[in-house]
Parts: C-alpha cells; structure tokens; sequence
C-alpha cells in the first residue's frame, strides 16, 4: 500500500522501523508545519527512530509543495479537511505508537530540555 497510494508519499529518509510515529495535522499553514518538523529534528534523539507523518487535511496542491520536498517525512494526503479526529486517524495508520501534534505545537521538550526515551 506504501508505494502505490497517490495520496501518500514516503521519503527515502524516514525509517524502516521507527519506534514512534509523530502524526502532524496541516491545513494551509505549511510554514508552520516546517518549524515545528525542524524543532523536533534538532530535539529527539535519533535513538528514538522518529517518523514523522505530516497529514495534509485538505491542503491545496500549490501548499503541498514545500512539504514534497522533505525526504525525511511520512506526507499523507486527504482531498478534503476530515477534521482533527479523521485526520488523526488517517495519519494512524502506522504501526509504531502514535504521538499526535498540530502544526502549532512546538515541542515541550524542547522548552524543558527533556530528550531522553523510557
């Protein structure tokens, strides 16, 4: 299903075996979304094997652009704004645990200085 879905793109860098899944909702704040994929790139340690699924919940195609060209991004698209509960489910559909986010959420741990996994 990974390869063959036109609504679904998987970057060459997002891991084989993540230990956890961060499923992002977006919109149209695109920009937002970049921020927030960068503050958690610089705060999870790499042990934790991160996917990130950025679920596009009814972003126009000209939005889409910009998050096409991560290669370290799970992007997830429905044509229509599901909602935050049906975009959440969409982007569930992966089978490590699930972290769920907005693209306004910035990482508390980033704040706190918290990084370790137990």
């Amino acid at each position: 299903m990974r390869a063959m879905d036109p609504m679904l793109r998987v970057g060459r860098l997002v891991p084989d075996n993540p230990r956890v899944s961060i499923v992002i909702l977006v919109l149209d704040d695109v920009d937002m979304v970049e921020e927030c994929l960068v503050s958690l790139s610089r705060t999870i340690d790499s042990s934790w094997r991160p996917e990130f699924v950025v679920v596009a919940n009814g972003t126009s195609l000209g939005r889409l652009q910009a998050l096409q060209r991560h290669e370290d991004i799970v992007l997830v698209r429905s044509e229509t704004n599901l909602g935050f509960a049906g975009g959440n489910n969409l982007g569930a559909r992966w089978h490590a645990p699930i972290c769920w986010s907005s693209s306004t959420t910035m990482p508390w741990w980033s704040r706190t200085g918290w990084t370790s996994w137990s």
